[in-house]
């Protein structure tokens, strides 16, 4: 066993977040599990943005993800995101 660690484990480690509020407050509750994994995508492409600095001069953050594009990681149709 070593103490190092290699760039293909930290690329396996990566993962989204989801607020447990979504599944423990009553107003969350009809809310769709896809609607909530949605929101796990955007805001990590948010963080990325942050990251790379990708936001003018008045704060306003830029990051692409188009409907399309979370409708085939989500394996939804594009009226339905």
């Amino acid at each position: 066993m070593t103490n190092t660690f290699k760039i293909t484990e930290q690329v396996a480690e990566r993962f989204y977040r989801l607020p447990k509020v979504f599944f423990t407050n009553c107003r969350y509750k009809k809310m769709s599990n896809d609607a909530k994994i949605a929101y796990a995508l955007l805001q990590d492409r948010l963080e990325l943005s942050i990251k790379n600095d990708w936001f003018d001069e008045e704060g306003s953050i830029f990051f692409l993800f188009g409907n399309e594009q979370l409708g085939e990681i989500l394996n939804c149709s594009k009226p339905t995101v």
